[in-house]
């Protein structure tokens, strides 16, 4: 659990958790949605695929992301969290 805490105490990748749960996106489109630099998202997506959350799929030159079933789960958890204190 606290390793999971680790991975989700970074803004980009609570970001990318969240417009992940909506649909699998190439790398292209979470670059302009975070708005960083290719190696911090690099970087970002590296850890949540470490940590079970995302997985990666090549279609021809595109790189597409998604959630895994924990990661889903996980991103699902945030969204209820958030609008319960709201």
């Amino acid at each position: 659990m606290a390793a999971l805490h680790g991975v989700l105490s970074d803004r980009v990748r609570l970001q990318l958790l969240i417009v992940l749960l909506e649909r699998r996106l190439c790398v292209c489109v979470l670059k302009r949605i975070v708005a960083c630099p290719d190696t911090r998202l690099s970087y970002h997506l590296g850890i949540l695929k470490n940590a079970g959350l995302v997985k990666s799929e090549r279609d021809r030159s595109y790189l597409h992301y998604f959630l895994t079933a924990e990661g889903k789960a996980v991103a699902d958890a945030i969204v209820a969290e958030t609008a319960a204190k709201m």
